[in-house]
């Protein structure tokens, strides 16, 4: 959860009908859902020196309301999300985001605190940024984040004669506070993952994401997906978004992911 459009979604945000303001809020939340389902390797763990990590994701979400009207509107969003290492625990990082109504930009540094070979590791950022809306004025942002981390091993069992299992995964907790520069209220948010490696070519991911927007009340949301590899270096990712509080908004994310 280093990115920060990419932790700053507002699912719960007024709907389309809201006016000017509400249309505003919702495409910023669209816009931030398109960064939402962050890649695998995000968390305190360091890239390695001269290594890169690039992510290209579509999002769109739609009230449930909608949804169940069968009248559907999403409103598309795209982003683009990079890592190099720097090495001796560094982690240098660009996340940009288009939605139709808003814009959004954020640059980051990530210090790992723990040896690599330290079972847990922790790590803290910072980053600056921009968020431009249509017919507002750009708003700089700046961000500080904690994140906590652990990988395991393998398990495997059977149940009523079915093999379950998987081959290692991790566990992650990732907490930020988004900074208006102007002095604006701060955005507060916090996210559980579990990931596993379910076998050569697929990896399962849920997330849990709290989050409170000034002026609204707290959100939850659930965030599955799963990852295959479809080449040496290259995976996708398919996601979805489900609301658990404070929001009426599901979503879903497709991403193509790069590492070299």
């Amino acid at each position: 959860m280093r990115c920060a459009a990419a932790t700053i979604p507002g699912p719960g945000a007024p709907s389309r009908g809201a006016g000017r303001t509400g249309r505003t809020a919702w495409a910023l939340a669209v816009l931030c859902l398109s960064v939402a389902a962050l890649p695998a390797s995000a968390g305190p763990w360091a890239r390695g020196e001269g290594d890169v990590f690039l992510s290209f994701t579509i999002t769109g979400q739609e009230e449930r309301a909608a949804i169940l009207s069968g009248f559907l509107q999403p409103e598309p969003a795209l982003s683009a999300y990079g890592e190099y290492g720097l090495g001796g625990g560094l982690t240098a990082g660009l996340d940009l985001g288009w939605g139709e109504d808003a814009r959004m930009a954020i640059v980051f540094l990530q210090r790992t605190l723990t040896p690599p070979e330290a079972a847990w590791q922790v790590a803290l950022d910072a980053g600056a940024g921009m968020r431009l809306a249509e017919g507002q004025e750009a708003t700089p942002l700046l961000r500080v984040g904690a994140s906590l981390g652990r990988g395991f091993g393998d398990w495997e069992t059977t149940l009523a004669g079915i093999g379950l299992g998987h081959d290692g995964g991790w566990i992650t907790l990732d907490t930020a506070a988004f900074l208006d520069a102007d002095g604006g209220e701060a955005i507060w948010q916090a996210e559980l993952t579990l990931g596993a490696t379910l076998g050569d070519r697929a990896r399962g991911i849920l997330a849990l994401k709290a989050e409170e927007w000034p002026g609204s009340e707290a959100m939850v949301t659930a965030r599955p997906s799963v990852v295959l590899s479809i080449g040496e270096g290259t995976s996708l990712q398919a996601g979805v978004t489900a609301p658990l509080r404070g929001s009426d908004a599901f979503g879903a994310s497709l991403s193509l992911w790069r590492e070299f």
